[in-house]
């Protein structure tokens, strides 16, 4: 039987416990495959576990080092300093 995921590819961010560790694993066994997104490396390495435990397909696992992320977020959301508004202050 085919399901409506069937071949649908879903991105879960947060995927190393809790509702995104759940939400991996059901998307797995909805036959949806899956970019598997976490910060903590320990925390997404239980979840790969749960999902060689259930054979391991259509998953890809990735964890992202916190400190990187944050730089990259504090650089893409800092304000830009405009130099001419700074001086007429």
């Amino acid at each position: 039987m085919v399901g409506i995921l069937d071949g649908k590819v879903a991105i879960v961010t947060g995927a190393g416990r809790g509702l995104g560790r759940a939400m991996t694993l059901g998307l797995l066994d909805a036959g949806t495959r899956v970019a598997a997104v976490e910060l903590d490396a320990p925390a997404i390495e239980e979840t790969q576990d749960a999902v060689e435990d259930r054979g391991g397909a259509n998953v890809s696992l990735a964890s992202v080092p916190t400190s990187r992320t944050t730089r990259a977020v504090q650089k893409s959301y800092a304000p830009r300093r405009n130099d001419s508004a700074a001086s007429t202050s």
